[in-house]
C-alpha cells in the first residue's frame, strides 16, 4: 500500500513538473513572438513606407492609306503619376500628326504638369503648368501656369470623378494670319493675360475589362471671358486585351473661340489606339 501511494506521489510530482515546464515554454514562446513583432516594427520604421508605384499610361495610334489619296496619321498620348507620401506629381503629354498627299495637315502637341498636396485628402492644393503648340490653329504656342484646388468628388472602385479649378497666368503667341476680306496679312502678337481653368475628369469602370472616360476643360481670359476661351473634350472607351494592353476608341474636340479669322475654330480627332498600362516600383 505504501509503495502504491509512493508511486502515485512520484507520478503526480512528475506531471506537475511537466506542466510547469509547458507553461514556462508557452511564456517563453510568447515573449519571443513579442520580440519578433517589435523587431519587425523597428525594421519597417527604419526602411520607411513601401514606395508607391510609378503609374504609366501610354496610347499609340497609326493609320496609313494608299490609292487615290495617300494619308498618314500618327498619335501618341502619355500619362505618368508618382506619389511621394502626401505629394503627387502628374504629367500628361499628347501629340497628333497627319499628312495627305505629302502635305502636312495636322501638327499639334501639348504637355501639362500638375502637383497635388495632400494627395490623400478629398480636397487638395494644386499647381499646374502647361505648354502647347498647334501649327494650324493660328497660335504658334500657348503657355499657362497657376495655383488651384482639386476635389475628389467621387472615389473608386466603380466611378471616379475629379474636379479641378485654377487661376492662371497665360501667354498666347499668335501667328500671322490673312484677312479673308482684304487678303492682307495681319501681324501676329504675344498676348499675356490672367485666366482661369475648370476641368472635369470622369472614369467609369463598367466591368473588369471595359472602361468609359470623359475629360473636359474650359479655359478663359478673365477680362474677356466671353471672347477669348478654349474648350477641350475627350470621350473614350477602353477594353482590356491582357493585363497590360488594351484597345481604345476616342473622340477629341479642341475649340478656340478667338481663333484668327482665316482658321477654323474647331479641331476634332477620332482615334483607335493601342494602350499600355504599366505600374513599376522604381524608387
Amino acid at each position: 500500500m505504501k509503495k502504491t501511494l509512493l508511486s502515485f506521489a512520484v507520478i503526480a510530482a512528475v506531471c506537475s513538473a511537466a506542466e510547469t515546464d509547458v507553461e514556462t515554454l508557452k511564456v517563453q514562446i510568447a515573449d519571443r513572438e513579442s520580440e519578433v513583432e517589435a523587431l519587425k516594427k523597428e525594421l519597417a520604421a527604419a526602411m520607411g513606407p513601401e514606395p508607391e508605384p510609378l503609374k504609366t499610361h501610354a496610347e499609340l495610334g497609326y493609320i496609313k492609306t494608299n490609292g487615290n489619296t495617300e494619308t498618314e496619321s500618327f498619335s501618341a498620348n502619355l500619362k505618368i503619376e508618382k506619389a511621394f507620401g502626401d505629394h503627387l506629381l502628374r504629367f500628361d503629354a499628347e501629340g497628333y500628326y497627319s499628312k495627305e498627299d505629302e502635305k502636312e495637315t495636322k501638327n499639334r502637341w501639348k504637355a501639362v504638369g500638375n502637383y497635388d498636396y495632400p494627395e490623400t485628402s478629398s480636397f487638395m492644393f494644386n499647381y499646374m503648368a502647361g505648354y502647347e503648340e498647334d501649327k494650324f490653329s493660328g497660335f504658334d504656342s500657348q503657355f499657362y501656369t497657376g495655383p488651384g484646388i482639386k476635389w475628389k468628388a467621387i472615389e473608386p472602385p466603380a466611378h471616379q470623378l475629379n474636379l479641378q479649378a485654377n487661376i492662371l497666368y497665360s501667354s498666347d503667341d499668335i501667328a500671322d494670319s490673312i484677312d479673308p476680306d482684304t487678303n492682307a496679312t495681319i501681324k501676329g502678337e504675344t498676348h499675356d493675360y490672367a485666366a482661369f481653368q475648370a476641368k472635369l475628369d470622369y472614369n467609369w469602370q463598367i466591368s473588369e475589362d471595359w472602361k468609359f472616360i470623359q475629360i473636359a476643360s474650359y479655359r478663359a481670359e478673365l477680362e474677356e471671358m466671353g471672347d477669348n476661351y478654349f474648350i477641350n473634350s475627350k470621350t473614350a472607351v477602353e477594353s482590356k486585351i491582357s493585363d497590360i494592353f488594351s484597345m481604345g476608341i476616342s473622340y477629341t474636340v479642341d475649340y478656340k473661340n478667338d481663333a484668327p479669322a482665316d482658321k477654323e475654330k474647331t479641331d476634332s480627332t477620332f482615334l483607335i489606339s493601342l494602350i499600355m498600362d504599366y505600374n513599376p516600383i522604381i524608387f
